[in-house]
């Protein structure tokens, strides 16, 4: 293959494997609210993607705070679309949020959505460092 139909080919499967992950998204916030994995007798949707899926850890792990942060804004599933916000980001957007409300700390929905956009556009590096 000629590296101009590499480097295509490529970029165009990048694209696809974006939507796919986003289908993927919502298919798992199906399986969630039914909470169908139940019915597998497994206890959570991450052993669902980690047992049934065979997720790593850490890819179940990220699926499954996007979700998460989908069903607390659901603005977050457009930017994901749209490219504003990556997989990554809005895993640690939601992991941070769950450590303030297990910290005790109760964050308004301003104050998440403001959590939230302040990843929209951010590599992860940059979101680390806000």
């Amino acid at each position: 293959m000629k590296k101009e139909n590499l480097i295509a080919e490529t970029i165009r499967l990048v694209r696809a494997e974006k939507e796919h992950t986003l289908t993927i998204l919502r298919h798992l916030r199906e399986i969630e609210q039914g909470k169908l994995y139940c019915e597998m007798a497994l206890p959570s949707l991450f052993k669902f993607c980690t047992d049934v899926l065979k997720y790593s850890e850490a890819e179940a792990s990220h699926r499954v705070n996007a979700l998460r942060l989908m069903l607390l804004e659901p603005m977050v599933e457009s930017w994901l679309a749209e490219g504003k916000l990556n997989l990554t980001n809005a895993s640690r957007v939601y992991s941070h949020i769950k450590t303030e409300r297990m910290n005790g700390v109760k964050l308004s929905p301003e104050q998440r959505k403001s959590l939230i956009t302040m990843a929209l556009g951010k590599s992860t590096r940059e979101l680390e460092e806000l």
